[in-house]
């Protein structure tokens, strides 16, 4: 089933000469980049078996999908010109909710998603919140969310004011940053971990 749903996915990039960014390249860039990011928590941080196989397929899934069927445009353009899917999706995030919408259809299709009804229910919520994060107005709030969860994987960074004065921390900014629901939630999660389970860096 993966494999017909790969065909049919990388059909409608190679028929679009209009979207130069949101293509299958850019998919599978992000896919390596998701990949090697757990690598490194894998082997610096925590143990991959802590997530579980439908959190990772959601990763791999949300990585693929991320700008699927990507109108090639920004949504202020699509709310502007009172585009179909800016009447069909309404609220912040517009673009992403499109995406996840279609990614679930998509998967529907090809037989794809988990059985399971509980397995099903934490895939789609996973994989609903990793695009969602892909919005540039949430994106800082993301970075943030995993330098808290692994502060030893990414250290503490300075940044100077304009006027050339004294540097001040980023943590300020940090705090409060995470947005409450999946991040903030594995965030809570990994520190009740026990000690053994955290690998040192």
């Amino acid at each position: 089933a993966l494999e017909c749903a790969q065909l049919a996915y990388e059909k409608p990039y190679s028929q679009d000469t209009v979207n130069s960014f949101h293509n299958a390249l850019h998919a599978a860039e992000t896919l390596v980049s998701a990949g090697s990011l757990l690598y490194t928590i894998n082997r610096n941080a925590i143990s991959i078996d802590y997530f579980s196989p439908e959190l990772r397929y959601a990763l791999g899934i949300a990585s693929l999908f991320l700008d699927f069927r990507h109108p090639g445009v920004q949504p202020d353009f699509l709310k502007h010109t009172r585009e179909p899917i800016a009447l069909r999706y309404e609220g912040t995030s517009l673009l992403e909710r499109m995406h996840c919408a279609e990614t679930f259809q998509f998967l529907s299709k090809f037989n794809c998603l988990p059985e399971d009804a509980v397995q099903y229910s934490n895939f789609r919520h996973a994989c609903t919140q990793m695009i969602l994060a892909t919005d540039f107005k949430r994106g800082h709030k993301t970075i943030a969310s995993i330098r808290l969860a692994f502060p030893a994987l990414f250290p503490r960074q300075r940044r100077w004011s304009r006027g050339g004065g004294s540097a001040r921390n980023l943590n300020s900014e940090r705090q409060g940053s995470m947005d409450d629901g999946f991040l903030s939630k594995m965030i809570t999660n990994i520190r009740k971990l026990p000690r053994h389970t955290l690998r040192k860096v």
